[in-house]
């Protein structure tokens, strides 16, 4: 149903050709009536966001624009992505489809043309496309917003605290747009970052006085002690990521150095998401003040999660480099007209988002090129049908040339990801609940590991057996999986144009603080 006065007449030159179908559907067998069509469709994603400090997700401190976006729409329990780094995912989220296709294997890469992104589908059906561009990354520079014309894209820096989550001049002018005019549809893509490391590097500088102090009464610390904490951080960054129990030696870190360090940076994490919640619920009471909610087909998610300081994690406060739960278990939100509140309970992957927000907005996919391999989930969204059986398949991140040429060495990263080899790739899948691991041991040899993630979502028992047929079968998948991607590697090297020059790529590096 439509929520704006100015444009009833619309809502009833609708609702008289749903009256014609329905009879047509009663007389003729068709299919049951569908919902009327949003006219404004939004693709929010995020970046770095630990779905577990989300409220529908568990999360125990409040988060109510989440929450209450998730009592009105549709929660993804098992929802994955393809890599915890941004350029791979954001691919894999608007092309549907994963590196070996997309070729995006690190970060920053430009995007091929060869791809059909949800953006062109939007605009192939005729709707007006707008793409709100904060992650780097993942941008239209990048080429990562084919379909969007140039001057629908906005460009927003990582301190643009207002126009990253499309709360500015333009947004606002488009709903204006949308409500005064029945006819317009738009689709709308906003990507940005707030929730990635170092987390207290995001708060306006005249904000952090008070944030600090807040933090400090909140975790029992004198500011002292927690600015001392985050000087211990910032110094050591890089370090802490990727080598943690070499630099915790060198800096003779006592247990309670350590659990400080922890609960301060989670502090900062968690008042990063708090920031996050008020962005996106002033995005949701724009979108509803000029009338829009009920024609809005809105979809929340991110492109990765975060690990923080869990115990049994191999690196900790960062994404690419190991495929934690936490960081390849994103969170899916879907809200919309035909879209009943609820849980979903299958998995489901990034690479489905485009075609099931294509076929919830009625765009037909059939005329495209078809380069994409994820599966319209529409009906199962809509109830109409039982949620497939999916396996998600995911993928370690390679690091850079460029990266590798100008960080120091880590003897734990380098370890298991010593170059930009393809062959280093860990690659994963999700079977329901379990999931599965060929990844490189601490013994140097390749082999499987194999969790319960209901059951153990921190990773703390193995559960592989060499005797059990499903494990052989599971690796075997995984390797052809690999070497799928590393064919695909090998391909897009030999392409011109897929990498930025290398002044380019350590500026885009340096702004997220992968190099110094």
């Amino acid at each position: 149903m439509i929520g704006s006065c100015e444009v009833s007449h619309a809502k009833g030159r609708t609702r008289l050709l749903a009256l014609v179908a329905a009879l047509c559907a009663g007389a003729c067998g068709a299919h049951p009536e569908l919902p009327e069509r949003p006219r404004l469709v939004v693709l929010y994603a995020t970046c770095s966001l630990n779905r577990a400090y989300l409220e529908p997700y568990g999360a125990a401190r409040p988060t109510p624009a989440f929450a209450r976006f998730a009592d009105e729409g549709l929660v993804f329990d098992r929802h994955h992505t393809e890599a915890g780094q941004s350029g791979i995912a954001f691919a894999s989220l608007f092309s549907g489809t994963q590196a070996w296709r997309h070729g995006a294997y690190y970060h920053p890469t430009l995007l091929s043309d060869d791809l059909t992104l949800v953006t062109e589908a939007f605009a192939e059906d005729g709707w007006e496309t707008w793409f709100w561009s904060g992650q780097g990354m993942g941008g239209a520079k990048l080429n990562y917003g084919q379909g969007v014309p140039p001057e629908h894209v906005f460009r927003r820096r990582k301190d643009d605290h207002a126009g990253l989550t499309a709360n500015d001049a333009d947004f606002e002018a488009l709903l204006a747009g949308l409500a005064a005019d029945p006819t317009r549809r738009a689709y709308v893509q906003v990507n940005f970052t707030l929730t990635h490391h170092a987390y207290a590097k995001h708060i306006p500088a005249a904000d952090l006085p008070r944030v600090t102090a807040e933090i400090a009464t909140e975790l029992g610390l004198s500011l002292a002690e927690l600015e001392e904490t985050l000087a211990l951080y910032d110094a050591n960054r890089l370090d802490l990521q990727w080598d943690y129990p070499r630099t915790v030696a060198r800096l003779g870190l006592e247990a309670r150095d350590e659990e400080r360090l922890a609960q301060v940076l989670e502090a900062f994490y968690a008042h990063a998401v708090a920031g996050l919640d008020e962005w996106f619920g002033r995005f949701l009471d724009r979108i509803d003040a000029h009338g829009l909610g009920e024609e809005s087909l809105l979809a929340f998610t991110s492109d990765h999660g975060e690990t923080l300081a869990r115990p049994t994690a191999l690196f900790r406060w960062g994404h690419g480099l190991q495929l934690a739960p936490e960081v390849i278990g994103v969170p899916l939100v879907v809200r919309g007209p035909g879209i009943e509140p609820g849980r979903y309970g299958g998995v489901t992957r990034s690479i489905d988002v485009f075609p099931t927000l294509a076929g919830l907005a009625g765009v037909p996919l059939e005329a495209l090129e078809h380069t994409w391999d994820g599966t319209d989930l529409s009906l199962a969204v809509r109830g109409e049908r039982a949620p497939p059986e999916q396996v998600a398949f995911s993928h370690t991140a390679i690091i850079s040339p460029a990266q590798m040429e100008k960080q120091a060495a880590f003897e734990l990263r380098d370890r298991y990801f010593p170059d930009s080899d393809p062959a280093h790739m860990w690659t994963a899948m999700r079977v329901g609940d379990v999931y599965y691991v060929l990844r490189k041991l601490d013994t140097s040899d390749w082999g499987l590991q194999v969790f319960d993630l209901a059951a153990d979502p921190g990773l703390e028992h193995d559960l592989f057996d060499a005797d059990d047929p499903r494990h052989e079968e599971a690796t075997n998948r995984l390797s052809s999986y690999r070497a799928r991607l590393i064919e695909g590697y090998l391909r897009v090297l030999q392409e011109p144009g897929h990498e930025l020059p290398l002044k380019e790529q350590l500026r885009r590096l340096r702004e997220l603080g992968y190099v110094k």
